[in-house]
């Protein structure tokens, strides 16, 4: 932060608007004034526009602020008081200006601020950008909004070592020379080391504490995953034990059929039907295929047996598979143009629904429907989607058609064509064929139900056919039996195959928790690692920087003291003070140095710590020298130069005289000269420096009407 102009508005014995340019070059900015002439005032406005008198709003702000209201302005009318400052930060300049608006008031005493806020604007580099405002709390920006921009230039709590008052110096030096937590937080702030261990809790906090709060998370979800997954093998254990003995109980079954038919055989042998028997052999050869009956081959030729085949199921299935591979492409896409008509009283997966679904879609198409130019008909399905996504936002009813086409497409494949008519033809024809194979298939199952009652009943009264019928009884028993369980198995399985797909549809949506737990194991130690060599650097920066101002600050003692007992200073860990003697080294209250070398020793401490500071500000110092004994003063005075490249001095004329100005000419370090004289009974203006000023008396009135809160 270098300044550049302060710019006060009746602002105490400041009337109207006075403004102060402040060198560009390094060295010491001067003003001289005598007593309540407004030298104070004029610090104390820099002060008020940076912090305000008390930013957590204590019980005397208010009335500071009214003090701020300059009497002849107050009662004159309405207006305002105002300080800006003009400044560099980091390459781009800023102005910061506090506002006090108030009313005319009828006596001096109730002059009372109405209005307070705070504007801030940059330097407008965009010439494009209309407004360099960034901060106005007369509008939607709070007042932290500010504190939080002027924290990150000066922070009110390390101001102390920038802006201060020289007559309480040696308070500075007493608890420099103490273990003070509030010093040494402020001179950790000062130096940037605050925000480093800021930026330590931050390394511990948004780093290691989160990652681990995201591994307990991923850890869940993994644990979780680990947890379905075991599910899922057991539910697939299950499953395939719930197969294995379908296999079983199916094997037994077709042995019981096997033993069923050897039954049969006696039977029908022992009461002369051998002819029923065989044609009950035919019948299950035409119903389920030589492969399924065991004893085909015994009593039917070859050539009969490729008569029969293929058999009525095997032709039923095939028939289902191929209406199914119809259904596939277009049973979505008749539902969803159908949907309306069909509700919920048209079942699209039987024959009937979808016939008349698939009905209702070809009466929706369009006479003459064209996609892009091209007849819907004749459109490869490779072709088909490209064309209705191009079709489907055109404002007919032809497009309103392809749009519910292409939400109820599914993909296909580049060989098929899209032909509805053919298609709606090849259904209803599998279906038509699908429904005259169902009816033989019942015809068949009656007839050998018949042929097995013919068989069972033969009229034999022999001890041989009553025990051939007990056990043909029996088998037929355990047959059932058979079928019962694989039926309830099928049931089972069916059931334990919807588990394992939602438990594999459920660890396919948590795939990776596993790797999402072992990334955030990795990025806590990551984290760890960082947060280790980020305190290493700290404490190495610290530990250089205490050193860095310690080499300062002796120095400038040393220049500075008049003392020859004294070595110089160090500074103790936690920025405790200390004077180095020819006998050891010792704390400041154990030394105890006169009041002068106290100053002196704060002074060099201020200096030191400015120089290795953080925060590039200038040193604004009022009443410097306060009480000094000469040969102190006259090295502060030739040392001041070297605290910062902005120092500005606020002095009384018995403090400075022209010879101990002379000290700062010999070294062409005066950057800026001026001085504030009274120029009413109210009033006080900052003019160019003359020496004259200080000479000139002041009438006794003049000097009692300026009081100390101006």
């Amino acid at each position: 932060m270098e300044l550049e102009s302060v710019t006060l508005q009746n602002f105490k014995p400041f009337y109207g608007e006075d403004t102060i340019h402040f060198s560009d070059e390094s060295g010491v900015t001067l003003f001289g004034a005598k007593n309540d002439r407004g030298k104070t005032a004029l610090l104390e406005s820099i002060r008020f526009c940076l912090y305000d008198f008390d930013s957590n709003g204590g019980p005397n702000r208010e009335k500071k602020q009214d003090y701020c209201i300059n009497r002849r302005a107050a009662i004159e009318g309405d207006g305002e008081t105002a300080v800006t400052i003009s400044f560099a930060h980091n390459g781009r300049d800023y102005e910061i200006k506090r506002v006090l608006e108030f009313s005319q008031a009828d006596t001096k005493s109730e002059r009372e601020v109405d209005e307070h806020y705070v504007v801030v604007e940059k330097e407008v580099d965009d010439e494009d950008e209309e407004d360099g405002i960034i901060i106005d709390t007369r509008g939607d920006d709070d007042i932290t909004d500010y504190r939080e921009f002027r924290d990150g230039i000066l922070p009110e709590d390390a101001s102390h070592f920038f802006i201060f008052d020289g007559e309480q110096i040696d308070e500075y030096a007493e608890r420099f020379g103490q273990q003070d937590a509030d010093v040494r937080e402020a001179i950790e702030l000062v130096l940037g080391i605050e925000e480093l261990r800021k930026a330590e809790t931050d390394l511990e906090k948004r780093g290691i504490k989160h990652y681990q709060e995201k591994f307990q998370e991923a850890h869940s979800e993994a644990e979780e995953y680990r947890e379905t997954k075991d599910e899922l093998e057991e539910e697939r254990t299950l499953l395939e034990e719930y197969k294995k003995e379908q296999e079983e109980k199916q094997s037994k079954l077709e042995d019981k059929r096997d033993e069923k038919s050897d039954v049969e055989e006696r039977l029908a042998e022992a009461g002369d039907i051998r002819e029923k028997y065989h044609q009950l052999i035919e019948t299950r050869v035409e119903l389920y295929g030589a492969h399924n009956v065991d004893k085909a081959r015994e009593y039917l030729s070859q050539d009969k047996i490729d008569d029969l085949t293929p058999c009525i199921e095997s032709q039923l299935e095939e028939n289902r598979k191929k209406r199914q591979a119809i259904y596939d492409r277009f049973g979505p896409i008749a539902g969803a143009v159908a949907a309306e008509q069909v509700g919920s009283t048209v079942a699209l997966d039987s024959p009937g629904g979808i016939i008349e679904v698939l009905q209702d879609t070809i009466d929706e198409v369009p006479e003459d429907c064209y996609v892009c130019g091209q007849n819907i008909e004749d459109i490869p399905l490779a072709d088909f989607r490209d064309r209705l996504d191009e079709a489907r936002n055109e404002s007919t009813d032809e497009a309103e058609y392809i749009d519910q086409l292409v939400d109820g497409l599914q993909a296909q494949t580049d060989e098929e064509e899209y032909d509805l008519g053919h298609e709606k033809a090849q259904f209803e024809f599998l279906t038509s064929q699908i429904d005259g194979l169902e009816q033989d298939r019942t015809k068949r199952m009656r007839r050998i139900e018949r042929l097995e009652e013919t068989i069972e009943n033969a009229e034999l009264e022999t001890d041989e056919v009553d025990e051939i019928r007990e056990e043909l009884e029996e088998v037929n028993r355990e047959i059932e039996r058979l079928k019962v369980e694989l039926e309830s198995l099928k049931d089972d399985i069916s059931d334990q195959e919807e588990k394992v797909s939602d438990l594999e549809s459920q660890l396919e949506e948590m795939e990776g928790a596993s790797e999402e737990e072992e990334r955030y194991q990795e990025l806590i130690e990551v984290a760890k690692q960082a947060k280790s060599a980020f305190v290493d650097a700290k404490d190495e920066y610290v530990d250089e920087r205490r050193d860095s101002v310690q080499d300062k600050t002796s120095t400038l003692f040393m220049k500075m003291t008049n003392n020859e007992v004294y070595e110089g200073l160090s500074i103790h860990e936690n920025y405790q003070l200390r004077i180095k003697t020819d006998d050891g080294t010792f704390t400041i209250p154990d030394q105890d140095p006169s009041r002068g070398a106290r100053q002196i020793i704060a002074y060099a401490f201020i200096a030191g710590l400015a120089q290795f500071s953080s925060r590039d500000a200038p040193i604004l110092i009022d009443t410097p020298i306060a009480r000094l004994d000469g040969d102190h003063k006259e090295n502060l005075i030739e040392n001041l130069p070297e605290f910062v490249d902005q120092v500005v001095v606020f002095y009384q004329p018995n403090e400075l005289r022209e010879e101990d100005i002379e000290l700062l000419r010999e070294q062409d370090a005066i950057a800026d000269h001026h001085d504030i004289i009274q120029t009413g009974d109210e009033t006080s203006e900052i003019v160019d420096h003359d020496p004259d000023h200080f000479d000139r008396g002041v009438t006794a009135g003049s000097e009692e009407e300026v009081t100390a809160d101006d």
